[in-house]
């Protein structure tokens, strides 16, 4: 069957890009994007209808059709194979280089890739349907849109479950994405293009994001990025349907997608204002464009929030209400929020290079990019008001957009993460990318087209990898392998999970307990059980450990883990069994690690050994 899937695979893929080509006239270098756009919109279709696996051969066998419809009406066969058109093949270098890094032994070793990508992806591939209000382990998360899991359920559907199949997946979809920015915003010219390539991919690790993880931020990053390089560069009508392409799709990669998409919108609005004049507002047909965008938008959204009201059950959060914005208590929280925004967007280190030549912070960063507009414009006099349109627009729209993230750390998240500000400059650094790709992409088309600047800038794409590249990058061209600390962390509970596996049928529950820890050994748990449901929180439990300590909720075992059948001790400590050594059967002792089977005998809590 995987042999049948291959050769589908690459039949579909070659005649949605002979069916692209022909009629819409696109780069080739812009075709896989959009192809990949189109599998995952189709999938995702017919996803939320209950239909995921037909969806992944149904978007194959369209393509195919659509391209021998194409050659049924065309008169002249006219698609030829131009020997020329094999310079395009060193665009796949970085895609060959990142896929030969994924090491064969290569498993998930990051956080976030326990705590909800991994497991979401591996819950569809189990039950072949999105995620509903009966998949377990998914906490809060389950809000989430599935798109970045539809394209790797399709690569697993076609190739078999395999982490690393799901890793390589990831990284095809941020390359192409990537891939399709910089060929279109250097409007075909192929050394500009491979310059603007590789720096593109210097810069997803300049801005501490990385291809070597299934994390979202790299991939939301490089699709916003490649649906504004559509926006600012419509000309003909096919280009307006892959922007509605792109702005549905982008909405879907995470929620924050949805005002990615707004913003969008309001870059495509400007751009065209700035183009055509003020009269512009006049035209009908550009209020048709806002009209038909925007509709992308409103589907795209609530397509997976009727998809959650009827299988979820679940809404998105509400603010707290209006006596809580007035109390001292928040206007504390308020406060110190404030103040660490204000002091991390001074800290350096927002954007890195190697060799420490380049550390940027992030009002630096926004600096440089204004900077580039207005040198650019002024280089460039021709379209001068639209590079200033572009960058004003879209500084306007960084900086709405770092608000909005300020206003969701207030209103949504949690007081931990809130005055500390956990994770911000992974988030911010979603539009960071886009604006600082734009800028270098109006900088590299201002240059000089004569022939012996080809020779500038293979040089500069030389000493870009040697000397801007970090570490990081240089590591995982190596190879990608699971950080050293984490995977022995996850092989020890997979040596318990492996254990308790030969005693759980279907529906049994566990729990998981690791006192005094953070947490990350209990999300590996939850992943590696799957699709058995185990607890989420609570796994230290007891009195505090401390001040920071925001995990240890104060209760026993028995009050816990009632309602479960098994239990999984990591690590335990003296606190924890001198609080419930009490729970034992007999003839069962205290492990610092090991498995416990629990019973409810006479309405009494019993933790009975499995591990010997």
């Amino acid at each position: 069957m995987i042999y049948f899937n291959i050769i589908f695979a690459i039949l579909s893929c070659a005649c949605g890009f002979i069916f692209l080509r022909k009629t819409s006239k696109l780069e080739y270098l812009e075709i896989p994007f959009i192809i990949i756009s189109l599998s995952v919109a189709i999938t995702y279709i017919f996803g939320i209808f209950g239909y995921l696996k037909p969806g992944v051969y149904i978007s194959g066998l369209l393509l195919i059709l659509a391209s021998i419809t194409c050659f049924k009406k065309s008169k002249k066969h006219n698609f030829k194979l131009d020997i020329k058109n094999i310079r395009y093949l060193i665009f796949l270098i970085p895609f060959i280089v990142f896929w030969k890094a994924v090491d064969s032994t290569y498993i998930f070793s990051e956080w976030d890739e326990f705590s909800f990508w991994g497991p979401s992806i591996k819950l569809i591939y189990e039950y072949g349907h999105f995620y509903t209000k009966d998949s377990p382990n998914l906490g809060h998360f389950i809000i989430y849109p599935p798109i970045q899991q539809t394209f790797q359920y399709i690569a697993l559907t076609l190739l078999g479950w395999s982490e690393r199949t799901i890793l390589i997946s990831q990284q095809m979809f941020v390359l192409s994405a990537l891939l399709f920015s910089a060929s279109r915003l250097t409007k075909g010219n192929l050394v500009k293009t491979a310059l603007l390539f590789v720096l593109s991919i210097v810069f997803v690790y300049s801005f501490n994001y990385s291809l070597s993880n299934i994390y979202a931020d790299s991939l939301l990053a490089a699709y916003l990025t490649a649906t504004l390089a559509i926006a600012i560069t419509i000309k003909r009508k096919t280009d307006l349907a892959i922007l509605f392409l792109a702005m549905f799709v982008l909405v879907l990669v995470k929620q924050i997608g949805l005002v990615l998409s707004l913003l969008v919108l309001f870059t495509f609005f400007s751009y065209n204002i700035a183009k055509y004049g003020v009269g512009h507002l006049k035209n009908k047909k550009f209020y048709l464009q806002i009209i038909i965008l925007s509709i992308a938008i409103i589907v795209s959204y609530y397509s997976w929030s009727i998809y959650l009201s009827i299988y979820s059950q679940v809404e998105n959060p509400i603010p707290k209400s209006l006596d809580y914005f007035m109390s001292s208590e928040f206007h504390s929280k308020f406060e110190a929020t404030v103040n660490e925004f204000i002091a991390r967007i001074f800290n350096n280190g927002y954007f890195n290079t190697g060799h420490g030549i380049i550390n940027l912070s992030f009002i630096t960063l926004l600096i440089a990019c204004v900077l580039v507009f207005v040198v650019t414009s002024i280089i460039n006099k021709k379209q001068s008001k639209e590079i200033i349109t572009i960058g004003l627009s879209m500084v306007f729209s960084f900086a709405l957009y770092n608000l909005f993230l300020l206003f969701c750390y207030l209103v949504f998240f949690s007081e931990y993460e809130c005055v500390r500000l956990a994770s911000f400059e992974r988030y911010s650094a979603t539009y960071s990318y886009a604006l600082f790709f734009m800028a270098s992409a109006i900088l590299i088309s201002s240059l000089p087209e004569k022939k012996i600047a080809s020779l500038i800038y293979s040089v500069v794409i030389i000493v870009s990898i040697l000397y801007l590249s970090p570490e990081k990058m240089f590591k995982d061209f190596q190879k990608i392998v699971p950080g050293e600390y984490n995977y022995q962390r996850r092989m020890n509970v997979e040596r318990l999970v492996a254990e308790l596996r030969g005693y759980m049928k279907e529906g049994d529950t566990s729990y998981f307990i690791y006192p005094n820890s953070n947490g990350f050994e209990n999300f590996v748990y939850s992943y590696l059980q799957l699709p058995f449901k185990t607890s989420r929180d609570c796994w230290t439990i007891g009195k505090s450990y401390g001040n920071d300590d925001i995990y240890t909720c104060n209760r026993n075992i028995s009050e816990v883990a009632s309602g479960y059948k098994y239990l999984t001790i990591y690590k335990a400590d003296d606190n924890f069994w001198n609080d419930n050594k009490k729970f034992l059967s007999e003839g069962s002792s205290a492990m610092e690690s090991g498995n416990y089977k629990i019973e409810i005998t006479d309405g009494k809590f019993y933790l009975k050994n499995i591990t010997q």
